[in-house]
């Protein structure tokens, strides 16, 4: 397991896991029905899950990366870091359209405020990586670079 990573990628990662953690609280408060969350039926169902999927993506994608994982150098013609990109923007680029929405004058709830911030890390993130920003490694607690150090 690698023990360093880098800015961009941490800061995809950890928007990424805000966006999934925090779709399950409520996206949208609808006063008759109480809150209901992103995978709610009732609060859009598929477009509001779309975002936390990809935060899933993101993180699980990341995590195997630093497992020492060999995944594929391109997907469909995009490298990694635009495929990154690719969820990041997305995932941003739903929750903003959420914003101007009106799901039946429902007030946006906490889950949908922290899944924003947390799409919006993962572009922010994404695009640093696109532009060869935040190329640092930090170090991981617990890991090791040696793959033949005793744990």
């Amino acid at each position: 397991m690698q023990s360093k990573i880098t800015v961009a990628d941490l800061i995809i990662g950890i928007g990424g896991l805000v966006t999934f953690i925090f779709s399950f609280l409520d996206f949208f408060d609808l006063d008759r029905f109480g809150g209901v969350s992103a995978w709610d039926s009732d609060a859009g169902a598929f477009a509001t899950t779309v975002p936390a999927i990809l935060g899933l993506i993101a993180v699980v994608w990341i995590g195997l990366e630093l497992a020492g994982v060999s995944l594929p150098k391109e997907v469909l013609t995009f490298n990694q870091a635009q495929l990154k990109a690719t969820w990041g923007i997305s995932a941003s680029g739903i929750m903003l359209s959420w914003i101007s929405a009106d799901f039946g004058g429902a007030d946006k709830g906490a889950g949908f405020w922290l899944m924003f911030f947390g799409s919006l890390a993962m572009a922010v993130g994404a695009v640093m990586a696109l532009l060869g920003k935040g190329a640092e490694t930090v170090d991981l607690p617990g890991g090791s670079d040696d793959p033949t150090a005793a744990d």
